[in-house]
């Protein structure tokens, strides 16, 4: 019985190392709803210190190594904004993960997710 206790806890603990949680980047600046705006005194102004903020989050938790980005907050710019993103990554340790586009209807989305992340089928052919 205490070998079975003693895996179970061996394989919840791994699990627990391999926990990964992606971190929203809107969760770093001033938020709101059409209801109200919700103001933090130190909040992020910025995708670069939106970007810093989520390494030191990183740093205390060792569990979020990618930031969610928004599309039309963090990258106004669309594909000009990618450079930017690439050299926040390397300077703070902290990949960008999946873009959250608002609506593909106001700007190609999907092609500035894939230019800083590029999906893992990308280039792959697939037969039926």
């Amino acid at each position: 019985m205490k070998q079975l206790e003693s895996n179970t806890q061996e394989t919840a603990f791994r699990a627990l190392d391999n926990f990964r949680i992606e971190i929203p980047s809107w969760g770093f600046a001033n938020t709101g709803t059409r209801f109200g705006k919700f103001v933090q005194a130190a909040a992020a102004s910025s995708i670069a210190e939106k970007f810093a903020d989520a390494a030191e989050v990183n740093r205390l938790t060792g569990a979020t190594p990618t930031l969610a980005l928004h599309v039309l907050w963090d990258l106004p710019k669309g594909l000009k904004d990618v450079p930017e993103v690439k050299q926040l990554e390397k300077r703070f340790g902290v990949r960008s993960g999946r873009s959250i586009p608002t609506s593909s209807r106001i700007r190609n989305t999907n092609s500035v997710h894939y230019a800083i992340r590029p999906p893992p089928f990308a280039g792959r052919r697939w037969s039926t």
